[in-house]
């Protein structure tokens, strides 16, 4: 059994079309999932009708809010249930919001992901990055990688060009990872 529970001030996440197409799927042995959605009037901005979900992602990342939003579902859920929300577990501290109201609730929550800007996506990005820093590295969006520089054989670092002039950019770790996408296409 799976409850599945949107937000009002979330345009962008229908529980009623998720409750429904889940109650119709035939898992491989046959059997189905029961489904029903639950409205919730929870929000990370009260009183605005349309509210992102990164805006509803970063205020759960505090626990008081996740309290706020566990208080107002514990009663719509019934003992066994899944609970469905939209991906909008934490942006910064997911694992501990999930974790958490999955504690207050004391009933199991997955996350759907919604359309972009994809709050999954957006804390991958984060990771990604935050992995690269760590490592040293650096992140360069915007211009386009025109020419290598190298000394005795080595890369030593990149061209670039961004607003109409070239720079170089040092690559000392000799290595260099460039892709730029097209509207046709990868060119790497």
């Amino acid at each position: 059994r799976a409850a599945a529970a949107g937000l009002r001030s979330l345009k962008d996440f229908c529980p009623a079309f998720l409750a429904d197409n889940r109650a119709r799927a035939t898992l491989p042995e046959g059997t189905s999932v029961a489904a029903r959605a639950v409205e919730l009037d929870w929000s990370a901005r009260p009183g605005q009708a349309d509210v992102s979900t990164p805006v509803h992602a970063r205020a759960l990342d505090d626990p008081a809010q996740r309290r706020r939003l566990a208080q107002e579902l514990r009663s719509l859920i019934a003992p066994g249930e899944l609970v469905a929300l939209p991906a909008v577990l934490g942006m910064r501290r997911a694992v501990a919001a999930w974790s958490d109201l999955q504690d207050l609730l004391g009933a199991p929550v997955a996350e759907i992901p919604t359309i972009p800007p994809s709050v999954p996506g957006m804390r991958l990005q984060a990771a990604l990055v935050e992995g690269l820093r760590a490592a040293g590295g650096d992140l360069v969006l915007g211009p386009t990688a025109c020419g290598l520089e190298g000394v005795e054989g080595r890369v030593s670092g990149v061209r670039v060009r961004a607003a109409a002039r070239d720079r170089a950019l040092p690559a000392d770790a000799g290595a260099v990872s460039y892709v730029q996408l097209r509207a046709h296409g990868t060119d790497q």
